[in-house]
C-alpha cells in the first residue's frame, strides 16, 4: 500500500514539522494484492500521503468563527480556499497535489473491484439512476471518487490504525474538532445529456482493471464534497456541503467553475410533507436556488425524478441519491453496518404513499450526534460519519476472507453478523484449511458492486 513512497514522504514530513504516527501500511498485505497495484511498474505509484500524523495539530482554519447558519456561502468558500492551498489540480488526466500538502487518504480503500484504481486512486461509488443527473440522462453511468482528510482527520484515522493489519476503534472514539475532508467525484456521463458538464476537467481511470495499460476510462469532474467536524453544529457535530462543476470553463483551474449547491448541518427530523415530490419546510440545509432547473427541477420544468437536491429539499449533490441527504447517509457509518443500510431504496413510480414518506423521515432523517449511533439499540460501533472507515473495514475483512491478507484474523472481522452479506471470520488466521477453501469456493457471493458504500 504505497510503501515505495515512504522515504520521500518521511523527509518532507520532517521538513514540515509533522511527527509521523501510524504508517497505515500493513506488512501482511502485499502490494500486488492492492487494487491500485500497477503491474507494468511492478508497484503502487499513487503519490497520496498515507503517513498518518501523530497529533491533530494546532492550526487555526479559515472557517473557524464563521457562522454557517448566517453566511453559509462564506463558510463554504473558506473551506474551499483551504483545499485550494493544497495545490490540488487536474491536468493531463491526472490529479496532483503539493507533496507536502497536509491532506491524507484513508487506508484500506484499495482492495476489491470497487477499490482504488492504479492511476489516480479513485474508488467506485453508487452510480446515478436514470434521470438523476438531468431530465434526459440515461442510466448505467458510473461515479468514481477520491477523498482526503486534513491533519485532525488523519490523526483520527491513525488512532484506529495503530496496527494497520488489525485496526481497532477505541472506546468513545470520534474525530477531533476541525477535522475536514474533501472529495472529488467524477462521472462518465455524456455532455449531450448533462450539459453542465461541458468542458469539465477529465481524468483517466483504470475502472475495468485491464491488463492493457492503454485501456482506461475518461471521467469528468462533476462534484466536490466538503465536510467539517464543527462544534457549532449542535445537531450533528458535522457540517457538509457540495459544489457542482458548471460549464463551460471560465478560468484556468477547476475551482473557477465550482458552484455551491448547498450546505447542511442537520437533517430537519420533523420536516415532512405527505407528497414525496414536494419540499418540506427545511431549516438545517441551505440550498442555492440558482441551480433549480440545472441540477434539480426548476419552475415549470418536467423533471419528476429529481424535484429537489435531496429528500424533500434537504441537501445532496447531483451524483447523490435523491432519496437521502449528505448527513443522513454518513450518519449511518458504523461497524457493522445496520440493517437499514445507508439510504432508503424504493421506486419513484408510483410515488411513496404519505405513511411511507413519514416513516422514511423517522427512520433515516434523525439528527444523530457524531460518535453516536442512529439506532443505539443495535449495539454496533459508531464511526463518526466516516463511510471511508466503514468501507475500509469491509475491504479489510474481504481481503482476509480471500487470503490476500495473511496472518491473524483482524478482530473487527470476528464481529457478529448483522446482515446476511456480512463477512464473519471466526478462524484465528486468514489462511483457510482445505474444507474452508472448498466452502468459500461454492458459497453464494454477492457482487461488491451491488452494494457500493459512499465515501
Amino acid at each position: 500500500m504505497m510503501s515505495s513512497q515512504l522515504p520521500r514522504v518521511a523527509a518532507l514530513i520532517a521538513l514540515c514539522g509533522i511527527s509521523i504516527g501510524a504508517a497505515a501500511q500493513c506488512a501482511r498485505f502485499p502490494a500486488s494484492a492492492s487494487s491500485a497495484f500497477d503491474a507494468k511498474e511492478g508497484k503502487i505509484t499513487l503519490p497520496w500521503r498515507t503517513d498518518l500524523p501523530a497529533s491533530a495539530g494546532s492550526k487555526t482554519y479559515a472557517w473557524q468563527g464563521k457562522d454557517f447558519t448566517v453566511d453559509w456561502q462564506a463558510y463554504m468558500e473558506a473551506v474551499l480556499n483551504e483545499v485550494k492551498a493544497s495545490g490540488v489540480a487536474i491536468s493531463g488526466g491526472r490529479i496532483s497535489m503539493k507533496p507536502q500538502a497536509e491532506w491524507w487518504i484513508a487506508p484500506w480503500m484499495d482492495f476489491g473491484s470497487s477499490g482504488r484504481e492504479r492511476i489516480n486512486g479513485l474508488t467506485a461509488e453508487r452510480g446515478p439512476d436514470p434521470h438523476d443527473l438531468a431530465p434526459n440522462s440515461s442510466g448505467g453511468y458510473e461515479t468514481w471518487a477520491i477523498g482526503w482528510y486534513n491533519q485532525p482527520g488523519a490523526y483520527g484515522l491513525g488512532q484506529v490504525y495503530v496496527d494497520a493489519c488489525d485496526p481497532k476503534v477505541p472506546p468513545g472514539w470520534r474525530f477531533a474538532d476541525q477535522t475536514a475532508s474533501f472529495k472529488l467525484l467524477f462521472s462518465n456521463a455524456r455532455t449531450s445529456e448533462v450539459s453542465y458538464l461541458v468542458g469539465a476537467p477529465e481524468v483517466e481511470a483504470d475502472t475495468k482493471r485491464s491488463s492493457n495499460p492503454d485501456a482506461t476510462t475518461k471521467l469528468k469532474l462533476i462534484q466536490v464534497d466538503i465536510a467539517v467536524r464543527d462544534p457549532g453544529a449542535k445537531e450533528t457535530g458535522w457540517v457538509m456541503g457540495t459544489f457542482v462543476w458548471r460549464g463551460p470553463p471560465k478560468g484556468d483551474g477547476f475551482f473557477d467553475n465550482l458552484v455551491p449547491v448547498g450546505l447542511m448541518w442537520g437533517n430537519d427530523p420533523k420536516a415532512v410533507v405527505d407528497d414525496w415530490s414536494a419540499s418540506a419546510p427545511i431549516m438545517q440545509s441551505k440550498i442555492n436556488g440558482a441551480l433549480a432547473g440545472v441540477t434539480w427541477q426548476g419552475t415549470g420544468q418536467a423533471w419528476p425524478e429529481r424535484p429537489f437536491p435531496g429528500f424533500q429539499g434537504r441537501l445532496n449533490g447531483p451524483a447523490d441519491n435523491v432519496r437521502s441527504s449528505c448527513l443522513s447517509c454518513h450518519a449511518m457509518a458504523q461497524w457493522r453496518r445496520g440493517p437499514l443500510g445507508l439510504t432508503p431504496t424504493y421506486k419513484l413510480d408510483p410515488k411513496p404513499k404519505p405513511e411511507r414518506v413519514r416513516a422514511l423521515v423517522d427512520d433515516y432523517f434523525r439528527n444523530t450526534m457524531g460518535g453516536s449511533l442512529v439506532d443505539p439499540a443495535s449495539g454496533q460501533t459508531p464511526l463518526d460519519y466516516s463511510l471511508q472507515l466503514e468501507a475500509a473495514l469491509i475491504r479489510l475483512c474481504d481481503a482476509c476472507e480471500q487470503e490476500k491478507l495473511s496472518g491473524p484474523t483482524p478482530q473487527v472481522c470476528k464481529a457478529p453478523k448483522v446482515r446476511a452479506r456480512d463477512v464473519v471470520i471466526t478462524r484465528p488466521s486468514c489462511e483457510k484449511n482445505v474444507l474452508q477453501k472448498l466452502m468459500f469456493l461454492f458459497s453464494p457471493k454477492e457482487s461488491e458492486l451491488s452494494n457500493l458504500p459512499r465515501q
